[in-house]
């Protein structure tokens, strides 16, 4: 249903709240989400839509986490929400018109606000431009670099600033702007924001539908640039919510089957670090708003005085550590594989000139499931190979990871340690063969924990199916690539790797270059196509990838059909 709140009346907003909250909760327990933020935005979204047109106006939600409210109101459903059939968790303009921009990552809406403000006035075009700004995302660069550049261009951008005290994963820390949003609600500060020419409206209750909707029809009126300052309760309506927001940002799918056995990789990375922190004081922990999300809560509770929570700035996390490592210590730096692609220049001119002592654990990487193209971490391998030096690990199980962290800790340059969201997959007893048995003339070579039971998955197909002996080799050392591998694959003619990375640049680009120069080895890469992938559960995503096992099995075969045929190049279609 498509709710047309134009000017509405405030008894009728104030009953709709209850129903969007309701229909959020519903679909979060079904499928996850983000739960406390979405409750959280209810009332400032019913406002915005009251005040504003959202086919018109350039709604922009920093970030996409909070709209879950705004997708109902432009007539979508949340039953199939981060579903592969479904809609997105956050926004996405191929999905609806109403959403003026992809936000998954948080730091961007004021940056995108310049940009609409400059394309509005040399287009003559005629719209409205809101920034709906969590207090998170002030912890990010970008919003003050924007901020800068909005008082030079001149023009109307309203900017709603959520304040809820309690930025996501980093408990409410102590930051410098936080201090100033609480001297502004004690009234020690007179011209709030007034550095950036920017007229403020403030403090407004969050949650009453009537005074922010007249403080938005005032920015409406205004020529500039205004901040209109709401305080929220995140997780509001829902008292565990209240109680836990942190607990209750994000939460996982439900499961009704078999899960995964053991811990996760990530709680495994905090847990084998704690470890490691209590032999060597250099070793100091730091993340980016990560805390939980990365397994170091107790890392936190156990060093406090070494655990660094910079909030949502990961190009500063990354200078930063290089600095610490150029004074002595050696920090581990905890950031999602999809969240460090902002810190690159730091990893190429900060710590990779120098070869800084600077130790990367990125959580999240290869496909993810559910939270969709902003979040796939199919790409830190291809930017990571080009760092000079750098050696980057990949571990089968989260034993293996607390060994790897135990070498970083030990070794004297960057090294980053990359593996995926959740706990290792369960290889079945029959398949483990194919990881011993000697190479012959295939091989196939694989990176990535889930990837690697869908090519042992492969190889038993192969031999049942098509009569094509395999053997498959686990790639722990992808930079430099394992040197031991050159001695077993010597009889070797055909290699295969699998990987659920990117395939530009990736493992499989590694391995071409090592094993194909000579002319007596050719190498066919199988890795996730030249694309962003969509949402769907991981065995969705494999199989959308062609990297499922009965997949891969039939793509192997394939290559010796068509061999008299001539050789395919590339990431071929995939069935």
């Amino acid at each position: 249903m498509r709710y047309g709140l134009k000017n509405a009346e405030t008894r009728e907003l104030e009953k709709l709240s209850y129903t969007l909250r309701g229909e959020i909760e519903i679909a979060v327990a079904q499928n996850g989400g983000h739960l406390a933020s979405n409750l959280g935005a209810v009332e400032i979204t019913l406002a915005m839509h009251s005040v504003f047109d959202p086919d018109t106006d350039k709604l922009l939600f920093d970030v996409g986490h909070q709209a879950y409210a705004h997708k109902l109101l432009t007539g979508r459903s949340l039953s199939g929400l981060r579903k592969k059939e479904g809609i997105s968790g956050f926004l996405s303009p191929s999905e609806s018109a109403c959403d003026a921009f992809v936000s998954g990552h948080s730091g961007t809406a004021l940056s995108l606000a310049a940009g609409y403000l400059r394309a509005k006035k040399l287009t003559g075009a005629d719209y409205e431009i809101v920034a709906l700004v969590g207090d998170g995302a002030m912890t990010g660069g970008m919003s003050y670099e924007a901020l800068n550049d909005l008082r030079t261009i001149g023009g109307r951008v309203v900017v709603i600033l959520n304040d809820n005290g309690f930025p996501y994963g980093n408990g409410g820390i102590d930051s410098g702007f936080s201090a100033y949003l609480d001297d502004i609600k004690a009234s020690k500060i007179a011209a709030p924001f007034k550095c950036y020419g920017a007229e403020y409206i403030g403090v407004i209750d969050g949650h009453d539908i009537g005074a922010l909707t007249e403080a938005f029809k005032k920015a409406k009126e205004s020529n500039g640039i205004t901040v209109v300052h709401c305080i929220t309760q995140k997780g509001k309506g829902c008292k565990a919510a209240e109680d836990a927001p942190e607990r209750y940002h994000g939460l996982p799918r439900p499961s009704f089957g078999k899960t995964n056995e053991g811990i996760t990789f990530s709680r495994a990375a905090g847990e084998g670090l704690t470890a490691l922190a209590t032999l060597d004081k250099r070793i100091v922990a730091v993340t980016a708003a990560m805390r939980e999300g990365a397994g170091l809560s107790g890392f936190a509770e156990r060093f406090p005085d070494r655990f660094f929570d910079v909030g949502i700035c990961e190009a500063h996390a990354v200078t930063m550590s290089a600095a610490m490592s150029r004074g002595g210590l050696i920090p581990f730096a905890a950031v999602y594989s999809s969240f460090l692609q902002r810190g690159f220049d730091g990893l190429l001119h900060d710590v990779g000139i120098m070869n800084n002592n600077v130790k990367f654990l990125i959580d999240r990487a290869g496909l993810v499931a559910e939270d969709g193209e902003t979040h796939q971490g199919i790409f830190d391998v291809g930017y990571l190979r080009l760092v000079p030096d750098i050696v980057i690990l990949s571990p089968e199980n989260t034993e293996e990871l607390k060994e790897m962290i135990g070498f970083a800790a030990g070794h004297e340059g960057a090294v980053a340690i990359r593996y995926p969201k959740g706990a290792p997959p369960v290889i079945p007893e029959r398949l483990k063969s194919f990881l011993t048995r000697p190479i012959g003339e295939n091989a196939v070579l694989v990176s990535g924990a889930f990837a690697e039971l869908e090519a042992l998955i492969a190889a038993e197909i192969c031999r049942e199916k098509y009569g094509i002996e395999t053997s498959v080799r686990y790639v722990k050392k992808l930079k430099p690539l394992d040197g031991s591998l050159t001695e077993d694959l010597k009889a070797c003619k055909r290699i295969f790797t699998v990987e659920d990375n990117a395939v530009s640049g990736g493992f499989g680009s590694a391995a071409a270059e090592a094993f194909s120069c000579d002319g007596s080895k050719t190498v066919k890469i199988f890795a996730v196509r030249d694309a962003f992938p969509k949402r769907g559960t991981r065995e969705e995503l494999f199989c959308a990838e062609g990297l499922d096992g009965e997949t891969l099995a039939k793509r192997i075969a394939r290559e010796f059909e068509s061999k008299q045929l001539g050789h395919k190049s590339g990431n071929e279609e995939k069935k």
